[in-house]
């Protein structure tokens, strides 16, 4: 069996200007809660605000020590360094990253210099750069906390495995094994550590019980894009890692520590009561979830998000958490709304792609103003963009004297995507929305992909002239963005 040691659970949590003493309770009655001490024993270091209040664990078999991810800052990695060598002789020898995310793998640089070997799932592993680089932009250009040379140093994990499962023997007999779950949770990758005399997991932020949890989602092609069903899905498969241990636990990133079936019960219900949260702030906003297109505007609706997941859940710490998270899951939301089949909630009626022999920001930027169309669709005489209170607007003039009105319902120079909705004009369909979206294919080529989504008139005769006179519109404008580049050469 393990302990967390209570004397030493005081140590292990200091006392500190800001710390909460529920986190302290929980742990002194987890002390004694899981039975009495043996070879093993489980310690948790838990960084003051400067590292986000994020426990790491360290598991002693009286040998050797094996860490549970690192810290945000290298410091704090060597105060948890510190604080176990006063509790023990044994050598720290391994460092397990439970997933893709810089509190979990910040410090490895440091460790790796001091002997420590870094082990994940390959999926982790590979994961890993794409997020330094997205956070140390974020860190270093957002948020101007750190400069380029002061942000932590990037590591590699050293040992990655392959495979769903891997175990470490140590020194003592006693064995860790590595699960790769199949879903992803609060990151694209996932490892759960299972102490196996036990059946306690160690989750990373997969779960924070009692805490509000990091909503952001998991870097995918450069975008937080956030999965609660995947997640869920995560969650579900921990029950069956700690199968014949009725009394295992969850230890988790933040939070307090809860008996498995409790822990996964809490945190799904708190992802999907947030989502639905979300879901309906959004929707309720109206017009004005435009606003959520702008940093600017949109930082004013996080607020309110946080203030009122907080009221949802209000014995729930750390409430900052989601704040600066929240914005995944709200962008999510509004893509849902805005452009559904994104989501594979549907498919277009109409999509058409392209390869055009420009680079992605070349094209881009000579199609992505709203009144753009001008130039390069011949059927079009003619372009006026106004500004209204509950958003962007363009009236569309056609040669044949129609006009449509169009309202921008989402646009992103990060993503090279405009999406747009039909309100008024003589096509005869309902809920027209469209999207433009340029993707890089190399240095000298980019696809257009163009997509339109509606409510087709119920006759299958009619439907299929809609069909067929939009293919040949979009058709058209390619030809006539062809043209454009050409020009800008």
């Amino acid at each position: 069996m393990i302990s967390l040691f209570t004397d030493a659970t005081r140590r292990l949590l200091p006392t500190r200007a800001g710390w909460c003493p529920w986190m302290a309770t929980a742990a002194v009655a987890l002390a004694v809660a899981v039975g009495p001490a043996q070879a093993g024993k489980l310690g948790v270091y838990t960084s003051d605000a400067k590292g986000f209040d994020t426990h790491t664990f360290y598991y002693d078999d009286g040998q050797e020590v094996v860490l549970i991810d690192t810290q945000f800052q290298p410091e704090l990695t060597q105060a948890m360094v510190r604080q176990i060598q006063r509790e023990t002789k044994s050598p720290i020898t391994r460092v397990i990253v439970t997933h893709p995310n810089p509190d979990k793998f910040n410090g490895l640089s440091w460790l790796h210099q001091q002997g420590v070997k870094s082990v994940s799932s390959v999926g982790v592993a590979e994961a890993m750069p794409a997020v330094h680089r997205y956070k140390k932009a974020f860190w270093t250009q957002t948020m101007k906390t750190f400069t380029p040379d002061s942000y932590p140093a990037y590591a590699d994990i050293e040992q990655p495995f392959a495979g769903s499962q891997t175990t470490l023997k140590l020194k003592s007999g006693e064995t860790l094994t590595l699960f790769a779950l199949r879903n992803s949770g609060v990151a694209t990758q996932q490892v759960v550590v299972r102490i196996d005399e036990t059946g306690d997991l160690l989750v990373g932020d997969l779960v924070h019980h009692k805490a509000h949890a990091w909503l952001e989602g998991g870097l995918v092609k450069g975008q937080a894009t956030p999965c609660i069903d995947c997640w869920v899905a995560a969650l579900d498969e921990l029950p069956a890692l700690s199968a014949g241990h009725p009394q295992a636990k969850v230890f988790g990133g933040r939070g307090e520590f809860a008996r498995v079936a409790e822990a996964v019960r809490a945190q799904q219900d708190y992802l999907r009561r947030s989502q639905q949260l979300v879901r309906n702030y959004v929707v309720g906003l109206g017009p004005r979830k435009l606003e959520l297109s702008d940093a600017k505007t949109a930082q004013a609706h996080y607020v309110e998000l946080e203030k009122q997941i907080a009221q949802t859940f209000p014995d729930y710490k750390l409430p900052y958490m989601v704040r600066y998270s929240i914005y995944g899951l709200a962008q999510a939301e509004y893509a849902n709304i805005v452009t559904p089949v994104s989501t594979g909630a549907r498919a277009p009626q109409v999509l058409l792609e392209h390869v055009f022999s420009h680079d992605a920001d070349k094209t881009w930027s000579r199609l992505a103003r709203f009144c753009s169309i001008a130039e390069w669709q011949s059927l079009v005489a003619g372009c006026v963009v106004d500004e209204r209170r509950d958003g962007l607007y363009r009236t569309v003039v056609m040669r044949d004297d129609t006009a449509y009105v169009e309202r921008l319902e989402r646009f992103s120079n990060q993503e090279r995507k405009l999406g747009y909705s039909m309100i008024s004009g003589p096509l005869p369909v309902k809920n027209y929305v469209a999207e433009l979206q340029v993707v890089p294919l190399d240095a000298k080529r980019s696809r257009l992909v163009w997509q339109a989504w509606y409510d087709a008139p119920s006759s299958n005769v009619e439907a299929g002239t809609v069909k067929n006179d939009l293919t040949a519109l979009f058709r058209n404008g390619i030809q006539g963005m062809e043209r454009v580049l050409a020009a800008a050469q």
